[in-house]
């Protein structure tokens, strides 16, 4: 039976470690849990470490009605009743995800919130840039009771390993200004997915440039749980990650699955 060993202790350390690069930097990590998929001791830890939420790309994962996690992977139309039920929080790319999932938490007497997502080169999902400013306009014209949308989001490194560059952060941050220029409201985050993002974060703290009172944030796991930069196959630039490759298993839980 598939086994994974999970040492407590490391990640409490690498998440002292991310909170430094928060403070540092000016982002805030969203601890990404799928590849533990949501393993309870270490949602127990990241809640002690001041992580109350987390992000997973599995609906079924997320535990009805806990409220506590971000959905980080676009979904199908039919199951927005359980999008809107489960998460927080959860991404769209089009005006039918957006009017979907506000009529499931209308139906559900839920409110909640949604990243729009932009595709800046790596095709996984979102808007093409050149597609956004006529979708915010139709967004504009909705009426929204039950969803708001605060926040653009991107996924990075992911289908087709595009990093972030000068070029692509320029366009986020030129996108991010667009769209609260066009909503008529601030927006309250900025969404970088993928470990990727890290070293980026890292060495270019203050890019993208975002509209004033909007937060940046890193969705990633990897640092968290592997301490090792897996795009580039090195070390973070920053931070003394551990990765623990070694026999040693005192402090750790271990989570087995068929």
């Amino acid at each position: 039976m598939p086994e994974i060993t999970v040492n407590l202790e490391a990640v409490a350390h690498n998440l002292r470690i991310m909170r430094g690069l928060e403070r540092e930097k000016g982002f805030i990590l969203l601890p990404v849990v799928k590849m533990i998929a949501a393993f309870p001791p270490v949602l127990e830890l990241l809640e002690a470490c001041g992580y109350a939420a987390s992000g997973l790309a599995d609906i079924d994962e997320a535990e009805e009605g806990a409220g506590r996690h971000a959905l980080i992977s676009l979904w199908p139309l039919g199951r927005a009743e359980d999008v809107a039920r489960r998460f927080f929080r959860s991404p769209v790319s089009s005006l039918e995800s957006l009017r979907a999932l506000e009529s499931a938490a209308r139906a559900l007497g839920l409110r909640r919130s949604a990243l729009l997502m932009l595709d800046l080169g790596d095709g996984r999902e979102g808007v093409q840039p050149a597609e956004l400013p006529e979708l915010l306009d139709q967004i504009a014209r909705e009426r929204l009771t039950h969803i708001e949308l605060n926040g653009l989001g991107v996924t990075l490194g992911c289908l087709h390993g595009m990093p972030p560059h000068e070029e692509n952060m320029a366009q986020l941050g030129e996108a991010a200004f667009r769209m609260a220029d066009r909503l008529g409201r601030p927006l309250a985050v900025v969404s970088l997915g993928g470990s990727v993002c890290l070293e980026w974060l890292i060495r270019r703290p203050g890019s993208p440039r975002l509209p004033a009172g909007c937060v940046l944030e890193l969705r990633a796991g990897d640092p968290l749980f592997l301490g090792h930069d897996m795009y580039r196959d090195c070390p973070f630039p920053q931070g003394d990650f551990r990765g623990d490759e070694s026999e040693r298993i005192a402090g750790c839980f271990r989570c087995q699955g068929g």
